[in-house]
């Protein structure tokens, strides 16, 4: 089996304990990373689709999670993005980071932790908390309709609408 497609389960040692990922393909690379109750074998669709397209595709177990250690103190979204982060850097380079659920509040975390560090962000179904706004603040998002994103933004969004959706097409402003 060529290395680049091996499955094997490896190990990112932390802080009180250890987190299980694997790593296919090669390119430039992308993490995945699953909600709480779920596994980094959620992705076993989209893995070989984006090592089809030509990524480097890591996933990730959660704390608490499959192959992941029991053993920490924390289990948070901070402490699931400071293992993202830990990932890319053990991994090298920058990544497009995957998250579903709590891995998107992790995802969104380690972009604004480790900006050059994460290249993008695929958002699935994002649990992320509401950050603390202002009355002027709470008044803007009162009338503007479609929440924080201006609409001016919704151009730079890839248009899966009109055309059957692939990888490459969520990635396709990324080298």
């Amino acid at each position: 089996m060529h290395p680049a497609e091996d499955p094997t389960t490896r190990f990112l040692s932390r802080p009180g304990g250890r987190i299980a990922y694997d790593v296919r393909g090669e390119g430039h690379l992308v993490v995945c990373v699953p909600g709480m109750g779920e596994l980094r074998s959620s992705y076993r669709f989209l893995t070989p689709a984006l090592v089809e397209a030509g990524y480097r595709v890591a996933t990730m177990d959660l704390r608490g999670h499959g192959d992941s250690d029991t053993t920490f103190d924390t289990y948070d979204d901070v402490a699931a993005g400071s293992d993202v982060v830990a990932l890319i850097e053990e991994l090298g380079g920058v990544a497009a980071v995957v998250g579903n659920s709590m891995g998107a509040g992790a995802a969104a975390w380690a972009a604004a932790e480790a900006p050059g560090r994460v290249a993008g962000l695929i958002l699935i179904g994002p649990f992320v908390r509401q950050a603390r706004t202002s009355p002027t603040q709470r008044q803007k998002h009162r009338w503007w309709p479609s929440g924080c994103m201006p609409r001016s933004s919704w151009s730079l969004m890839p248009d899966t609408t009109r055309r059957p959706s692939t990888p490459r097409s969520y990635l396709q402003w990324w080298p």
